[in-house]
């Protein structure tokens, strides 16, 4: 597995901050919630392509489910997905009874 590297804080506010690390050739930001610990990751071309894709476009179109669970949950595309022990998740808006 190939290591990332932590290139530092590029925005920080009194909820979170932004972090930025190298991964696959690819720079990733992050967002770390001060008030839980909450870590997202940027769902953006270069998460695309840190996980083998060219772009989301490509990721959508290789994994239908994955569009479809976006869609169906977010609305489309979302900007940040979360992190929880070390699997991707998307918040949704759903709620289970």
């Amino acid at each position: 597995m190939e290591s990332m590297t932590n290139l530092g804080i590029v925005e920080e506010t009194k909820e979170y901050k932004i972090f930025q690390a190298r991964y696959k050739n690819t720079i990733q930001l992050f967002r770390q919630w001060k008030n839980s610990n909450l870590i997202e990751i940027k769902f953006s071309h270069e998460f695309a392509k840190a996980n083998g894709y060219q772009s989301i476009g490509d990721m959508l179109r290789k994994e239908p489910e994955m569009r479809f669970n976006l869609n169906m949950y977010c609305g489309g595309v979302p900007e940040y997905i979360q992190i929880i022990n070390g699997e991707f998740c998307v918040k949704t808006n759903m709620s289970a009874n």
